[in-house]
């Protein structure tokens, strides 16, 4: 990244870091390359459907993340000489096209803007909640560009679109503050995969390469330490002990509720489960976790992350074996 997380520094963390980092922000705003994320979205704020005090930067500047835009690809040969068979990818397919996203690259750019099977798609990884969510681009019979805001809420990914400088959250999937706000974006289904399994069920698959970037060193891994503790360097608005923070969970949601499943308690075999008035069957799929109703044999849709985001987005959720 250009410029760090404003919450590298361990002094920043909790409400009177917030504000330390905030003043911090300003000060540097006459030397930071383009403008902060708060006088880029939030000096001058008409609608919006959260408390704007519990929207952090996380950047000194607007920019010093940014998606990809024209994104390219290797082959499955190609991935295999830069990509360990371990490493984690998100996947989709739409009209017989199949992409692979490494998280590598998710890690430095977290939106990339893409077409696939003829549909305009972003792809969205947020590193601090491990959540990567796929959405339609067109809303409304205008298809956007997304891009990085640098800002979080519920220190989650808020995606801004280039048009009119919406404000999004990721892990709602909604416009939050500006003139969309309320919006809904339409999610693509994704998945949570290792390279080596996504490519034996997807021999044909495309996968996105350095080249889409030009300015990142994909050998470096920006998060290690962050994913090493159980600590969050940004606020969220609630907290749920039942499970360490960053314990990876399985989320879905189903007629207005919402159940979590440890990843680990995920097996080929699955859990056979009663949630919300409905016999379900949660497993772990050839290409990652999978939900499906028993009654009509449809996919529920389902979202990996660490426990405090989806915690913090579903307060009060269900969860597996509690």
């Amino acid at each position: 990244m250009h410029g760090p997380l404003l919450s590298e520094s361990p002094e920043l963390f909790g409400a009177i870091g917030v504000k330390i980092a905030v003043l911090w922000l300003f000060a540097l705003a006459s030397t930071a390359q383009g403008a902060t994320p708060i006088e880029r979205f939030l000096k001058r704020v008409g609608k919006h459907a959260v408390p704007l005090e519990e929207l952090h930067p996380a950047v000194r500047a607007v920019g010093d993340i940014h998606a990809l835009g024209s994104p390219k690809f290797w082959t499955v040969e190609e991935a295999d000489r830069e990509l360990d068979g371990e490493e984690r990818v998100l996947g989709l397919r739409i009209a017989g096209e199949v992409r692979a996203y490494p998280i590598r690259i998710l890690n430095h750019h977290e939106v990339v803007n893409d077409r696939v099977g003829g549909k305009p798609v972003v792809i969205t990884y947020c590193p601090l909640c491990l959540s990567g969510i796929a959405f339609e681009r067109t809303v409304s019979s205008q298809t956007f560009v997304f891009d990085v805001s640098g800002l979080l809420y519920n220190s989650d990914l808020v995606l801004f679109d280039r048009a009119t400088s919406t404000l999004w959250s990721q892990i709602l999937g909604e416009a939050i503050v500006g003139p969309l706000t309320g919006t809904k974006l339409v999610r693509v289904p994704l998945r949570y995969s290792k390279w080596r399994d996504w490519k034996k069920a997807h021999p044909e698959t495309r996968v996105l390469s350095f080249e889409s970037g030009g300015d990142r060193n994909y050998y470096r891994v920006p998060y290690k330490s962050y994913h090493a503790t159980q600590k969050l360097r940004f606020p969220v608005k609630h907290r749920d002990r039942r499970l360490p923070n960053k314990q990876v969970v399985f989320g879905i949601s189903l007629n207005g509720k919402t159940k979590a499943y440890p990843l680990s308690a995920l097996s080929d075999q699955g859990i056979r489960d009663y949630f919300n008035g409905v016999d379900v069957l949660v497993w772990q799929g050839k290409t990652g976790p999978i939900a499906r109703r028993l009654d009509n044999e449809k996919e529920i849709r389902g979202l990996v992350s660490y426990w405090f985001a989806w915690a913090a987005f579903n307060p009060g959720t269900e969860l597996y074996g509690r």
